[in-house]
């Protein structure tokens, strides 16, 4: 750290001891928070309380914003205790919140005064019509969050005094231990919230209610803003979901988890077959990638598969090779062998990763004319465990301690240095040692091609092995064999031929 970097951060922890002995905390006893017990008549009463509740919390959640977190960073940037950090960043992360908060706490004022006298036949319909009609506040906030959490992230990233910031605003009681992601979401997370209130309010009013009108009114413009905004919330929880798995892992330089369009889908440990032996390792499907990371302090990236140019293999149970549960994952520079605890794990495991291939091919079909299949030499053999290999594949010699085992980079087996020297340019591995059998063989003259299935298909049961059709899921992998213009390929799928029909398939 240099030297005006270390005074800087020493002036920013000053001013956040300062700040919490000078801090005006006073709006926290506006009379509008003050709480109201009333006797419940009905469901309708309880309805109302219950929005007067939350949205005396929403309320005070959008002020912890911006005096906790806003205000502070703004004296922060005039005191010049930032260098990355800009006006026009600090706008970016908080966007118009203080918009949300005037009107919001208008809002509020109206609510509270009319439920501090409240009885079965007053109304909240026409503060509540005022309110709808300045909802455009949130479809602007919705637009610009995906952009604020991008900005909120770089300066994360580049500003080491922000860190030290978030981190003492994180423990103040206010806060309740959220950060300031937690509460940037807030408002996202209100507009449906208010529909389910009005809708729930709406149902519990009589027609001949005077307030029934006004609130039908005012559920109509809420539902058109919330249709808008929903698009913006499923975004905005997947960035967070994104963002918390990111901070689990170590800084990685060569794949970053938080990129634009990657959607978090599924979270878990499975046994990952290695040379040695079987070690388990948490893996993270994405709707573009597959990645397995190692267990420590903090996650680190072992390897990433990409979905677009990966194949799923679904394996069977054998006693011989004592694997249960188990399927292949094949990638363009490494593959791999991992077994789930159970079938049911497997099964969700094959299943999500055949529908998020399946969509993704499908998404690439859409952007591109056609979805070319790649032979099966363009991909990574799987390795064979050491522990299945005493001698050499090729001369049948034994393995000491001083005669190693080598894995040939391109059919995986297990050889020894002398049938193992040669190297060899290979798809997506570069130029690497392969066996004596290996490297005469040509690399991509194979007729096989590999397709991904974009829909699921049950065939008939037959008894003519002719023509014989196969069963298969939408994203599984299938190595087609022939190809004509009738309709219908002849193809592959674990060991068993048969005729799939073509247009489940992007064209190749």
């Amino acid at each position: 750290m240099g030297k005006k970097a270390k005074l800087r951060r020493e002036a920013t922890q000053n001013f956040l001891v300062l700040l919490k002995t000078e801090r005006d905390d006073s709006w926290l006893q506006r009379d509008y928070y003050e709480e109201i017990n009333f006797n419940f008549e009905d469901k309708r009463d309880r309805l109302v309380h219950e929005f007067l509740l939350t949205e005396q919390s929403y309320v005070r959640s959008l002020a912890v914003i911006i005096n906790v977190w806003k205000r502070p960073l703004e004296e922060m940037l005039q005191q010049e205790l930032f260098s990355f950090i800009t006006d026009a960043k600090i706008h970016d992360i908080f966007g118009n919140i203080q918009d949300l908060y005037n009107v919001n706490e208008q809002l509020l004022i109206g609510i509270h005064t009319i439920i501090k006298d409240w009885s079965n036949t007053k109304c909240l319909g026409e503060d509540l019509r005022l309110f709808a009609h300045m909802l455009k506040f949130y479809t602007m906030y919705s637009k610009d969050y995906p952009r604020a959490c991008d900005i909120l992230g770089e300066c994360v990233d580049n500003e080491e005094g922000f860190n030290d910031f978030l981190e003492e605003t994180k423990m103040d009681p206010l806060c309740h231990g959220l950060d300031l992601r937690s509460y940037l979401i807030m408002p996202i997370q209100r507009i449906p919230r208010y529909r389910m209130l009005l809708e729930e309010i709406v149902e519990k009013t009589n027609q001949d209610h005077p307030d029934y009108q006004d609130l039908v009114t005012v559920l109509e413009l809420v539902k058109q803003v919330a249709d808008k905004v929903n698009t913006a919330v499923t975004e905005a929880e997947n960035m967070d979901k994104l963002y918390r798995i990111s901070k689990k892992f170590t800084n990685e330089k060569d794949f970053q988890i938080m990129e634009p369009g990657r959607k978090f889908i599924l979270q878990g440990e499975l046994m990952k077959i290695c040379r040695k032996d079987n070690q388990k390792r948490v893996f993270f499907l994405f709707n573009d990638c597959l990645l397995y990371a190692y267990k420590g302090n903090k996650f680190k990236v072992g390897q990433v598969f990409y979905l677009n140019r990966a194949i799923i293999k679904d394996l069977p149970d054998s006693d011989e090779k004592k694997l249960y549960n188990a399927f292949q994952i094949i990638g363009g520079s490494k593959s791999c062998i991992v077994f789930a605890e159970d079938a049911n794990e497997k099964n969700n495991w094959i299943t999500l990763l055949y529908e998020t291939i399946a969509e993704l091919k499908s998404a690439y079909g859409t952007l591109q004319n056609a979805e070319k299949t790649q032979s099966v030499q363009n991909f990574a053999p799987v390795w064979v465990p050491d522990s299945q290999s005493k001698a050499c594949s090729i001369c049948a010699s034994k393995f000491t301690m001083t005669h190693r085992r080598h894995h040939c980079r391109q059919c995986g087996d297990i050889v020894c240095r002398k049938c193992w020297g040669k190297k060899k340019e290979l798809p997506n591995q570069g130029r690497v040692r392969v066996c004596e059998m290996c490297y005469d063989l040509p690399v991509s003259t194979s007729v096989e091609e590999i397709a991904t299935a974009l829909h699921t298909y049950e065939a008939p049961v037959s008894d003519d092995p002719e023509t014989q059709k196969l069963s298969f899921r939408a994203g599984q992998s299938v190595r087609i064999l022939e190809r004509d213009n009738s309709g219908w390929w002849f193809a592959a799928i674990d060991n068993q031929t048969g005729w799939v029909p073509a247009s489940f398939f992007n064209p190749v």
